[in-house]
């Protein structure tokens, strides 16, 4: 006959938690900051006590919609955009306007992290934090300014890659050529494109450019097994961008990918799927080897 464990918790550390968690409470109030949590299949959102609060919610519950429709009507159309966009890309930070229990009030909104599930249930973590009276305008206007000039600058440098592949026969030499001016806007140490066979179950280098001093890899990487890097390949698959600042954010399941990078002296990288008619084609990428990189926004778009 076996015996009933005690698996109560302590007084000691109830209490200890309980004040641990009333901290954490005080400092979000004093910081005007709540987190919230998004699940894109159901499209519910699930917030911090602060945040509820704040949105004078009757529970910590809303969904897309709900959240969607106290935005700023001048602003929604671009937040939906970008919000709704997390399901398919690794980034979101935005300011906007939004209405609150005080009226109407500004927030920097911001991605932390982005979760696939086993049955491909696409979770988003982030936080909302409400700005001063005089800064938000300020902050909005620099960011908006700020981001429109770098955008210009490197959208004008994708132009002119695409108008060569349209002068030039030589398409192998036009891709190549654009992974090097990659390589300098992102001041990066390499950039590759993959292709996957799948009928073989494999993928495999086919352009790489990089930095000088930094080695190549594309004769390493060639009919590589689809399945042995199996986090990476369900996050390409699910058609979700890998951005990682450095490679401790990897999850404990990407084990086998931290390794494979690794030993590449891969720091931080962005990844991006390639579609066409046919579903996942491949996928392109930028590697930083040796010291980790702070991925910024203006990057990741």
């Amino acid at each position: 006959m076996s015996e009933n464990k005690n698996t109560a918790i302590p007084v000691n550390e109830l209490e200890d938690l309980q004040e641990k968690e009333f901290i954490l409470h005080e400092l979000q109030k004093s910081a005007k900051i709540g987190w919230w949590k998004v699940n894109f299949n159901t499209h519910e959102i699930i917030c911090s006590d602060y945040i509820m609060d704040i949105l004078d919610l009757s529970k910590n519950t809303m969904t897309v919609e709900e959240f969607l429709n106290i935005i700023n009507v001048e602003h929604r159309q671009r937040i939906s955009s970008s919000f709704i966009h997390i399901r398919t890309q690794n980034f979101y930070d935005e300011i906007f306007p939004i209405q609150t229990k005080y009226g109407e009030l500004w927030i920097h909104s911001k991605l932390g992290n982005k979760i696939v599930r086993e049955d491909n249930t696409i979770i988003a973590i982030g936080f909302s934090q409400i700005l001063d009276e005089e800064t938000n305008t300020s902050l909005y206007k620099n960011k908006e300014d700020s981001r429109l000039k770098e955008l210009l600058v490197r959208q004008f440098a994708l132009s002119q890659s695409l108008s060569n592949f349209l002068k030039s026969a030589d398409t192998p030499k036009v891709i190549t050529d654009t992974l090097k001016d990659l390589l300098q806007q992102f001041n990066g140490d390499r950039t590759y494109i993959f292709q996957y066979d799948k009928a073989k179950g494999t993928q495999s280098c086919i352009y790489e450019a990089t930095r000088e001093g930094v080695s190549p890899e594309i004769d390493t990487l060639q009919d590589m097994d689809i399945n042995y890097n199996q986090w990476w390949s369900k996050q390409m698959f699910n058609n979700v961008p890998i951005i990682i600042n450095n490679l401790d954010e990897m999850p404990p399941e990407a084990i086998s990918d931290k390794q494979t990078l690794a030993r590449q002296n891969i720091a931080s990288l962005m990844v991006f799927p390639l579609l066409s008619a046919q579903g996942i084609w491949g996928y392109m990428g930028i590697d930083i080897v040796n010291t980790p990189r702070l991925w910024s926004m203006i990057d990741k778009e």
